[in-house]
């Protein structure tokens, strides 16, 4: 499905499911904050007057989408060594914590498919005050973490992009087998208008175009300026009304002599 015009042509199609809801993925990543302070021999640190040349070093691989198979996160403060006049300690200042970001199943992109077991969200909510949803970063932080004490801020964006654990993001829903990725099935029509289920129980399973009114938003491929030649596979069974309008570019449209186009 179409899921942005701002990366151009094929590069904003994304992942759905059979609801034409867009899928996610909860793109992980393990960060580690380190820095030392030195005190006189016997004192505690005070970290609002450590140095500053502390380091935030991010994880570069997408952690796979088990949570409860993460380590938990960690903050400690420790003694490391002690000046050879025995007139300084130096502490060092540990946080290791995982960062969440819900990203879009594009197809153009692979660390979503290259993913063992990875779980697909579909978008619930609107009721983000601000920014685009998918951008909002969550993170799994110690229990008993203080920003105060530690003097770590770790975002600076306030509490509406800060939850303590992931969990707490009601923004998206976790897909089940009913809603989840809908992928390597025959197409069996072309349209931008939604389909619902027939619900007659004595009835084979089918589906139906639903009326005109439940046209998409994101359009599937109408207004597609970069589509040039298009081959029909053979399950297809319909191309609705002004499915391909303002196809500008769209130069053939081939089909087999098996094609079941009615």
């Amino acid at each position: 499905m179409q899921y942005t015009l701002s990366q151009g042509g094929r590069g904003g199609y994304a992942a759905a499911n059979q609801n034409g809801d867009v899928l996610f993925y909860k793109e992980i990543t393990e960060v580690t904050y380190t820095r030392t302070a030195t005190v006189a021999k016997g004192d505690s640190p005070d970290w609002t007057k450590a140095n500053a040349d502390g380091s935030e070093v991010q994880g570069t691989t997408l952690i796979e989408q088990k949570d409860t198979a993460l380590t938990s996160p960690t903050y400690t403060e420790s003694l490391t060594s002690t000046s050879s006049d025995g007139t300084t300690d130096t502490w060092t200042q540990t946080l290791k914590y995982y960062r969440f970001q819900m990203k879009p199943c594009y197809e153009r992109e692979d660390a979503w498919k290259s993913t063992g077991n990875l779980k697909y969200y579909y978008r619930t909510g609107t009721s983000a005050t601000s920014g685009v949803l998918e951008n909002y970063l969550y993170y799994d932080l110690p229990t008993g973490f203080s920003e105060a004490t530690s003097n770590i801020i770790i975002l600076t964006g306030g509490d509406a992009n800060r939850h303590p654990n992931s969990e707490q993001n009601t923004y998206y829903t976790e897909a089940n087998d009913d809603n989840s990725w809908l992928n390597s099935v025959g197409v069996g029509a072309i349209s931008s208008r939604r389909v619902e289920p027939n619900t007659d129980p004595n009835a084979a399973q089918s589906w139906k175009l639903r009326d005109p009114d439940a046209y998409l938003t994101e359009k599937f491929i109408a207004t597609s300026a970069s589509i040039e030649e298009m081959s029909l596979p053979d399950s297809l069974r319909a191309i609705d009304t002004y499915s391909l309008y303002d196809c500008a570019s769209l130069k053939s449209v081939s089909f087999t002599r098996n094609s079941q186009l009615q």
